[in-house]
């Protein structure tokens, strides 16, 4: 399970990167992708080294709150207007 945890933190870090790149061109959307991505590989880290339960909860909470934002955000631009 380790091996595999490992792999989601390093896809997360590689993920809330590649959007921080993307800011330029996907605006505000582009950093709460990566502000989420990287909170979820410090939320997944901090289960891997067993820490506190009410810090992981707290970060899953946070984690879905911005990715609802996002989506929010994406349904907002996507709607076509009069």
């Amino acid at each position: 399970m380790s091996v595999f945890l490992a792999a989601a933190i390093g896809t997360c870090a590689v993920g809330g990167l590649l959007n921080l790149l993307l800011v330029r061109k996907r605006g505000a959307a582009a950093i709460l992708m990566a502000i989420a991505f990287l909170l979820l590989g410090g939320t997944l880290s901090l289960y891997r080294a067993n820490g506190p339960s009410f810090l992981f909860n707290a970060g899953v909470v946070l984690v879905l709150t911005l990715l609802v934002a996002h989506f929010l955000m994406s349904a907002k631009k996507a709607r076509p207007g009069p």
